[in-house]
């Protein structure tokens, strides 16, 4: 069995290369692009595209768009946001639709812990999808 396969989508490079290693030390088959335009190349080029991890927040095209585009196309593939700057209707409705969603910044093993929810359902239930991945680094008490 092959492993997972994630687009990874983000036009602040740091963030691009960190999210992907991060995935590729867990073992996971990462292609990393910098905006829409690569990421429906790299779909068409790939097929079979597990996962895309995308930043909300993009010029030309954001994420939501993106996401839309290619799940038309490719149903099955299941869709992960991260941003550092989205209202919480924006994230409510797009985890109403099934997607997940992580809040930049975040600790790598939260990015694992998304990506293996992600990854692990096909559609979840409305207001359980991601529940917590915005706040859990919050939560803690001293």
């Amino acid at each position: 069995m092959r492993p997972a396969r994630i687009l990874v989508v983000d036009d602040t490079a740091e963030v691009r290369i960190l999210v992907c290693r991060i995935l590729e030390g867990q073992g996971y088959d990462v292609i990393g692009v910098s905006d829409a335009e690569q990421a429906m190349a790299a779909c068409k080029k790939e097929k079979e595209i597990d996962l895309l991890l995308t930043d909300i927040k993009m010029p030309v095209m954001d994420g939501v768009e993106l996401a839309a585009q290619l799940t038309a196309s490719c149903p099955q593939m299941r869709v992960l946001f991260i941003s550092g700057q989205c209202e919480e209707t924006e994230i409510q409705a797009n985890l109403e639709k099934g997607y997940g969603f992580l809040a930049k910044p975040f600790m790598p093993h939260r990015l694992i812990e998304a990506v293996q929810e992600a990854l692990a359902h096909q559609k979840r239930p409305p207001n359980t999808a991601g529940k917590d991945l915005n706040n859990s680094e919050k939560k803690h008490t001293g």
